[in-house]
């Protein structure tokens, strides 16, 4: 008789494990040469068209030659197409939204000596008298060369001053490799004359120039006008100067014109910015009491007339007055250019006549008796 063994235990099922192959290890589905290139230029038309008018301010801003040539043509039928289908808005609410409204906006008018209102005046004015009570209000602003010198009269000068001058701002109105060469980079003239009637300054104290030593463009024709300092480009030139200067003097303001300094590059110093001073100096002649031009050239001479980075203070103290690029200036060589505004400011205006004045007397009521 035999006996059955029972079968063998079975195994358990060891369940099927499904393993993923990482994604870098599966098949890309490759898109084809010519949708990559559609994808491509649509997205690029796209930003294009909602940053057209940023793209043209670009390119009007380019230095002069042919590649602002190129890039203005292409830019400036793309803006309008910008325009046309209201893809630039965008850009412009966004603009408005961080206090940047107006930043793509090109405006190239410019005012002339021939265009002063009806009835304004450049004739001398009177010596007005200022006081604690009734102050100076003063703008300061410009190119970069306005800045450090700009500070230091803010800081240091008109406080100074016993609270007779006070700025209109607490800083100075700076903007960078501009001036009135370049309209369609940064139109001074409009920015200034919306500035002056908002904040209604007394008097405008201007840095400018040393960015002008190139071609004029938009002249009144539409042309640019150079080689730099050739006959037509002088007669442009002082057209801009006398035309911003008679529009703040027609506003019953006054103006204080720094000049260029000297810089450490002898060919822009006597080849260009003498010419350009010289402009300065011979419009601001034209226009006595209403227009002062502070010539700082010869602040930042050695003893033969050259550049110098140090030079002694009335200590006899040797100091550092420009910074290391040889244009800009040092604190110290700020608070020197400082001192001549202030000066100038005094020359011009009655500050202190105020302290001489008797104080005003309270009559002393007096009482009746009854009889």
């Amino acid at each position: 008789m035999s006996t059955a063994l029972p079968p063998p235990p079975r195994a358990p099922a060891v369940p099927r494990v499904r393993v993923l192959r990482p994604p870098e290890a599966l098949p890309r589905r490759l898109m084809a040469a010519g949708h990559v290139l559609v994808v491509t230029l649509v997205a690029l038309s796209i930003g294009a068209l909602l940053n057209a008018q940023g793209i043209r301010k670009t390119a009007h801003g380019q230095p002069l030659g042919w590649r602002r040539d190129v890039a203005v043509f292409f830019a400036d039928p793309l803006a309008d197409v910008s325009r046309f289908l209201h893809t630039d808005r965008p850009r412009e609410w966004i603009q408005g939204r961080i206090d940047r409204a107006g930043d793509d906006d090109i405006d190239t008018s410019l005012p002339s000596p021939t265009t002063i209102p009806p009835g304004a005046t450049t004739t001398t004015a009177a010596r007005v008298a200022y006081s604690p009570d009734n102050r100076l209000r003063m703008w300061i602003g410009g190119d970069s060369l306005a800045v450090t010198p700009g500070q230091s009269v803010l800081e240091t000068f008109a406080p100074a001053t016993e609270g007779v001058v006070e700025a209109v701002v607490p800083q100075v109105d700076g903007r960078v490799a501009t001036g009135l060469a370049r309209p369609e980079v940064f139109n001074w003239p409009a920015h200034l004359q919306a500035e002056t009637a908002r904040l209604d300054p007394d008097v405008v104290v201007l840095t400018m120039g040393s960015n002008d030593d190139q071609s004029l463009t938009n002249a009144p024709d539409g042309s640019t006008v150079g080689p730099f300092g050739s006959k037509a480009w002088v007669a442009e030139y002082r057209r801009r100067v006398g035309g911003l200067m008679d529009q703040i003097v027609a506003e019953g303001r006054t103006v204080v014109w720094v000049g260029v300094p000297i810089v450490r590059d002898v060919g822009r110093s006597q080849g260009q910015y003498t010419v350009i001073n010289d402009v300065f100096r011979t419009e601001a002649e034209n226009r006595p009491g209403r227009v002062v031009f502070v010539d700082i050239y010869p602040l930042f001479q050695d003893q033969n007339g050259n550049y110098a980075d140090y030079l002694p203070n009335d200590a006899g103290d040797l100091v550092k007055y420009r910074a290391d690029d040889g244009i800009h200036f040092t604190r110290a060589g700020g608070d020197r250019i400082a001192g001549r505004v202030l000066e100038s400011l005094y020359q011009t205006f009655d500050l202190t006549s105020w302290k001489e004045a008797p104080p005003p007397t309270t009559p002393v009521p007096t009482t009746s008796r009854a009889p």
